[in-house]
């Protein structure tokens, strides 16, 4: 009779892909739930304040608004840096380098 063993190999699969809640990449959901936190206190300060209820739920929800919105646009899916590459080409106006100002040279090595 013959012994088939299973063969056994160690994968990185835990590694390459940590999970997803409610949609979003699992390591970029701490980017959520600190500005849901932050805009929760927020919220109950603005109502002890006597802030209407209308203005202080909106104020208290732009953190979390603005957080969702950066990851989805800018984050998940995206390669590394590519935030920053696109606020950079943004800002030069798709130069790879900011412009500088033209230095003449005309008169810089003649007497």
């Amino acid at each position: 009779m013959r012994d088939d063993h299973l063969m056994v190999t160690k994968t990185n699969s835990a590694k390459e892909f940590s999970g997803r809640i409610y949609g979003v990449d699992a390591p970029f959901f701490i980017w959520i739930v600190v500005p849901l936190a932050g805009g929760l206190f927020s919220f109950v300060g603005l109502m002890s304040m006597d802030i209407s209820p209308f203005y202080a739920s909106a104020l208290g929800a732009a953190p979390t608004v603005f957080a969702v919105a950066f990851i989805i646009i800018f984050v998940q899916g995206r390669p590394a840096g590519y935030a920053r590459d696109w606020f950079s080409s943004f800002l030069t106006r798709g130069d790879s380098v900011p412009p500088i100002e033209s230095t003449s040279y005309r008169n810089s090595h003649h007497d």
